[in-house]
């Protein structure tokens, strides 16, 4: 995760702790159908640009 600009790494922080602890599964979910809960709305754009840039494979090896 130290690779991605500060506000994707953000993104990804708010994606975690709204998911829990099944977050790299629901992310992906929202990944595959682009749509996300009303609570991640704000970082939207910031994981949509993750998605494009590291895929679902990359999300899986984030620690």
């Amino acid at each position: 995760m130290n690779s991605l600009p500060p506000d994707q790494r953000e993104a990804l922080e708010k994606a975690r702790r709204h998911f829990g602890r099944c977050w790299k599964s629901e992310l992906g979910y929202c990944w595959e159908r682009a749509s996300y809960p009303v609570e991640l709305r704000d970082v939207e754009a910031d994981l949509q640009r993750i998605r494009n840039t590291i895929g679902r494979r990359g999300l899986y090896r984030l620690k």
